[in-house]
């Protein structure tokens, strides 16, 4: 038995691999829950939230490599082309000065990578 959220990226990647396993589709917030209490035997999740819940929670380890890539995207309302270009320059701008390398650092977000 293994947790997901369920509808996430995660769900739907182990749903199209994964034939002979029970997947238990919950709210994000459960899933976690599900395998600390020992009602799933494993979660599935990206890779950040696993590394946070291993540095919360005694007992807890990663096994195997990755098994997909999730790209995280900003959005803004439809029309607001200043604005869409003010959060391109700054994201750009965040890069280039390291600005984001040093958040997924502080956060331990082990295993990501600016794009």
């Amino acid at each position: 038995h293994i947790s997901v959220s369920q509808g996430s990226n995660t769900d739907q990647a182990l749903t199209r691999v994964l034939k002979h396993a029970t997947i238990v589709r919950v709210r994000q917030e459960q899933a976690l829950l599900e395998l600390l209490s020992g009602k799933v035997d494993a979660q599935a999740v990206q890779r950040d939230y696993a590394m946070q819940a291993i540095h919360q929670y005694k007992g807890l380890r990663t096994v195997g490599d990755a098994f997909g890539t999730s790209l995280i995207g900003w959005y803004v309302p439809k029309g607001a082309d200043d604005l869409k270009a003010a959060v391109n320059q700054w994201l750009e701008g965040a890069k280039k000065r390291g600005v984001v390398k040093q958040l997924l650092d502080k956060w331990k977000l082990e295993g990501a990578e600016p794009a």
